[in-house]
């Protein structure tokens, strides 16, 4: 099994980068786990799947907007 962090930064914006859950922290590149190994890799080598887990927003959750 593959994990994906994403290296998150703020502040101004690069063109590219990719906005975590649709907020303001943003990143460009992600750590991929798997069992003893890790690397990091820019988001745009990650799986589509994966890279819309970590973009898409989250849905609101007893009325609070995420």
């Amino acid at each position: 099994m593959r994990y994906y962090r994403p290296l998150l930064h703020s502040g101004p914006q690069p063109s590219g980068a990719q906005c975590l859950a649709g907020g303001w922290l943003w990143f460009t590149h992600v750590e991929e786990r798997m069992r003893g190994a890790q690397r990091i890799i820019p988001y745009n080598a990650l799986p589509t799947q994966a890279l819309l887990r970590l973009t898409t927003p989250r849905a609101a959750i007893a009325g609070l907007s995420m």
